[in-house]
């Protein structure tokens, strides 16, 4: 199986720009979703009423029995739940209890992969307990990352990507309140990763590196790796799909660290942080181009020179 891919993206040749991005907060972004297509949020209506208890999940993280079974064959992720309900692949999209358990972790002050965190915030049910009351964003923080990439009209492109609120929650914009529902990609489009040797390699010899590098600065993909992209067989269109936030960030300013694509992630407002998802999404694209030495040597140079990401 191939590891590489290839990004298709517009120029912007002074990476600079990349820091003067548009990020919004979750009021902002709210107010500025994009409608669901009519027929998709009566779909998505159809499938809270057949499954109540997985609809009810986000407040209550509690999934029965039954929902354990039907997930069981029907969850498409081992760390959230993606169900697909629609012919066309459209998928409903949950925050899975190991994220929520982590980013509940980040909002209450601590590194959520500190060992002592989890004894010290009580345990693992009490942390749980405390994610119930608190504003989390773990699933819906992929609208941020789609209305990035249309703004800025990238060529990488998402599925349509729609926040649904659910029936009797409160409006505000949280995982509690709104899941995560994105369109199918098309029938055509395969992960990179699962293309031929010879066509990958044909594929890294052409990429454009300083695109892919301003991409990535611009909008924060940190999470690029050969089985999150997918190319259009058909047209070569690039997709991107899994947009989450990373889990180790939480909401509030007592957070260890903010959610980036709210803008918490800037160089001026908390620079380690900022610099750590890029240079995730960046050491991704490393190991990608690892079989290209010419490729690689050339990826390292953008961050090595670039004054942003100097400590």
């Amino acid at each position: 199986m191939c590891k590489t891919f290839f990004l298709a993206i517009v120029l912007v040749s002074n990476i600079a720009l990349a820091m003067q991005t548009d990020f919004v907060g979750p009021e902002e972004l709210l107010a500025t979703a994009p409608a669901m297509p009519e027929l998709l949020a009566q779909r998505v209506t159809a499938w809270c009423g057949e499954h109540p208890d997985l609809s009810a999940y986000p407040a209550t993280l509690t999934i029965s029995e039954a929902a354990k079974v039907f997930l069981a064959g029907a969850n498409k992720s081992n760390s959230n739940v993606v169900v697909p309900f629609t012919e066309e692949g459209a998928v409903v999209k949950l925050a899975g209890l190991s994220n929520v358990f982590r980013e509940a972790i980040s909002t209450q002050g601590k590194d959520p992969w500190s060992l002592g965190a989890v004894e010290e915030l009580g345990g693992k049910a009490a942390i749980l307990d405390k994610a119930k009351q608190m504003r989390r964003f773990q699933a819906v923080s992929a609208l941020a990352y789609d209305r990035l990439l249309r703004k800025e009209a990238y060529s990488l492109k998402s599925p349509g990507t729609f926040v649904y609120h659910i029936t009797e929650r409160p409006t505000e914009l949280d995982d509690r309140n709104y899941l995560l529902i994105q369109e199918g990609l098309p029938a055509t489009v395969v992960p990179f990763g699962t293309l031929p040797e010879r066509e990958c390699a044909e594929v890294i010899d052409n990429m454009n590196l300083e695109e892919l590098y301003t991409v990535l600065k611009k909008v924060g993909l940190w999470n690029l790796h050969a089985q999150n992209l997918g190319v259009d067989t058909a047209t070569k269109q690039f997709w991107v799909s899994d947009l989450e936030k990373p889990n180790n960030e939480g909401y509030g300013e007592q957070s260890k660290w903010q959610v980036g694509v709210f803008g918490k992630g800037s160089v001026s407002d908390d620079p380690w942080k900022w610099r750590h998802n890029i240079r995730t999404g960046h050491g991704e694209v490393a190991n990608i181009l690892a079989s290209n030495p010419e490729k690689l040597e050339l990826w390292k140079a953008l961050l090595a020179n670039d004054a942003d990401l100097k400590d």
